[in-house]
């Protein structure tokens, strides 16, 4: 019986971490995209977000700022990094 309680808590908490892990990417996406417009952008464009937890790193690639028709900004590419603190 205590067996059965750990296990299900052991994959509980595995689908929850892969959910969000999952889910991640689209939120930073949709909360920069939205605070970008907030401050005046008409059309916010981002490709992709990788977030990697492991190497604390996030790369956004492609992102495309628009302000009255004009082109304000373009990255191929741009990375996050922070460094771990040695134990």
């Amino acid at each position: 019986m205590k067996y059965k309680k750990i296990m299900i808590i052991i994959i509980s908490l595995t689908v929850f971490l892969g959910l969000v892990i999952t889910i991640l990417p689209e939120a930073v996406r949709y909360i920069a995209t939205k605070a970008l417009r907030q401050q005046g952008l008409e059309h916010v464009q981002i490709e992709d977000i990788d977030i990697n937890p492991f190497r604390a790193e996030i790369v956004i690639k492609n992102i495309r700022l628009e302000l009255a028709d004009n082109v304000v900004l373009f990255l191929h590419e741009a990375c996050l990094e922070k460094d771990w603190k040695p134990l």
